[in-house]
């Protein structure tokens, strides 16, 4: 839903959305020609710190399906954001990252951007109970991000996740 919002509401600017649950692409596909957005695109893929192919447990649609240890459940396209970028010749401005635990994963896919872009922000869903899943820690991903000079905005908290804006000194979006 952000993704599409975001499209309609800045028609001069291009919009990735990156979804691996089949379900999901197909709405999101079908809302993109719907809503005739042309500067929306969908990626049928999970994000990660390489690519490849990952297991993914997929869900009935909504937001459960997971990046999975288990080998017997569905192989996915996974793309890092570096390599996508390079390949597209594309370097995102604003990234909204909602992973269900493998944001440790994705972050580590995009040194190369969180590095050299200073007008870098992302919107982050931190699911702090799914990190162990991939035997990632929130201390991990928060030595990352400072590393890189990045810091961190909190906005709020749930039952499952947290949210918060990680931008550079001076590139907060106006």
């Amino acid at each position: 839903v952000f993704g599409l919002l975001a499209a309609a509401a800045n028609p001069n600017v291009e919009v990735y959305i990156v979804e691996p649950d089949p379900v999901n692409i197909a709405h999101i596909r079908k809302n993109i020609a719907i809503n005739n957005l042309k500067n929306a695109f969908a990626i049928e893929a999970a994000v990660s710190d390489r690519d490849g192919t990952v297991s993914f447990t997929r869900s009935d649609g909504g937001t459960s399906g997971v990046i999975s240890k288990d080998a017997t459940t569905s192989q996915v396209p996974c793309l890092s954001i570096d390599a996508w970028c390079e390949r597209h010749k594309k370097r995102p401005i604003l990234i909204k990252c909602d992973i269900e635990g493998a944001e440790y994963r994705a972050l580590l896919g995009m040194k190369k951007l969180l590095q050299e872009s200073h007008d870098l922000n992302i919107l982050f869903e931190l699911h702090y109970n799914f990190l162990k899943r991939f035997g990632d820690t929130e201390e991990d991903i928060w030595a990352l991000l400072k590393g890189y000079d990045y810091q961190a905005l909190w906005l709020d908290k749930d039952e499952f996740n947290e949210h918060y804006w990680i931008f550079r000194q001076g590139s907060l979006l106006k």
